[in-house]
This record gives C-alpha cells, sequence and structure tokens, in this order.
C-alpha cells in the first residue's frame, strides 16, 4: 500500500497538485522520515533473539526477493524527494 501511494504522490508532484512550498514541505518531511531505516523489520519478531542479532549484523545488507519492496519504496521516495527540490529550486526563481 505504502508503494502505491508513493506512486500516487509522484503523479500528484509531476501534475502539478501541490501549490505551494508549504504543501511541498508538509509531504516530504514524512518521506525523509521513511528514508530512515532503523525502523525497518526484515525480519518476524517470533524468531529468537541469536538469529534476530545474526540477521541485523550481516544478512540485512544481502539481496533477499523479501525485502525488494522496501527498496522500491525507498528509491520512489528519494525520485518524489528530487523532484520536490527541483520544484522548490524553480519556486523561488
Amino acid at each position: 500500500m505504502t508503494f502505491e501511494i508513493l506512486k500516487i504522490v509522484k503523479f500528484m508532484l509531476h501534475h502539478g497538485f501541490y501549490l505551494n512550498l508549504q504543501e511541498l514541505l508538509n509531504i516530504a518531511i514524512p518521506m525523509i522520515n521513511m528514508l530512515n531505516g532503523a525502523n525497518d523489520i526484515y525480519f518476524d519478531e517470533s524468531e529468537g533473539s541469536e538469529e534476530v542479532s545474526e540477521f541485523v549484523s550481516l544478512k540485512r545488507y544481502l539481496h533477499s526477493e523479501d525485502h525488494d519492496i522496501i527498496v522500491q519504496c525507498k528509491s520512489i521516495i528519494c525520485q518524489n524527494l528530487l523532484l520536490i527540490s527541483q520544484l522548490e529550486v524553480d519556486g523561488k526563481a
């Protein structure tokens, strides 16, 4: 669901749905907060603490198809933020 909402935001940014810099800021801050990987969940919390600590130390950075959606979401967030920064620059000119 998050990925679909981010795609809608991208569409809205491309088509001028946001009228001023305050509206752009209101959508940029939550997306910036979503880029923080500290709150990402990559494992089942019912697993033992040994498996969790191994994952956090080693497996977190290995490719897994299960985690592709998280990477896709962060990619579209970066695209949206780049577009917002361009719109802000254009708005100041």
